[in-house]
């Protein structure tokens, strides 16, 4: 079955007539023509040859390859655990952080001790 002219982006239908009576009829005969054929149409620049040339193609391309391939075959699902609420690798990094803080709280307690026991001192002095 030939693609009408009118459905290659670039070609309305006063185009599609020009070209019709330069012998170029469908689609395929517009992918077909030598850009120095489509040269001479009215209205056809060498830059717009190329450009209705590569779209009668790119239809043709997208026409064919819709036709000839089946829709495929739905895929089932992936199949996704859900996230276990406590995450085991998790943890480790939780106790060390606690460990971590309670190791600072050591060393600020120790700190302010020191430091009040200077003040003690300046003052008795």
């Amino acid at each position: 079955m030939q693609i009408p002219l009118t459905e290659v982006k670039g070609v309305g239908p006063t185009l599609a007539k020009d070209l019709a009576a330069h012998g170029i009829n469908s689609a395929e005969d517009l992918a077909a023509a030598a850009l120095g054929k489509l040269s001479t149409v009215h209205g056809i620049s060498d830059t717009r040859a190329i450009q209705v040339k590569q779209a009668a193609t790119d239809l043709i391309r997208s026409r064919g390859a819709s036709a000839s391939k089946k829709a495929p075959a739905a895929k089932p699902a992936p199949v996704v655990e859900a996230p276990s609420e406590v995450d085991d690798q998790s943890e480790p990094k939780a106790e060390k952080k606690k460990k971590k803080d309670s190791k600072d709280k050591k060393g600020k307690d120790k700190k302010d001790k020191k430091d009040k026991k200077k003040d003690k001192k300046k003052a008795k002095k």
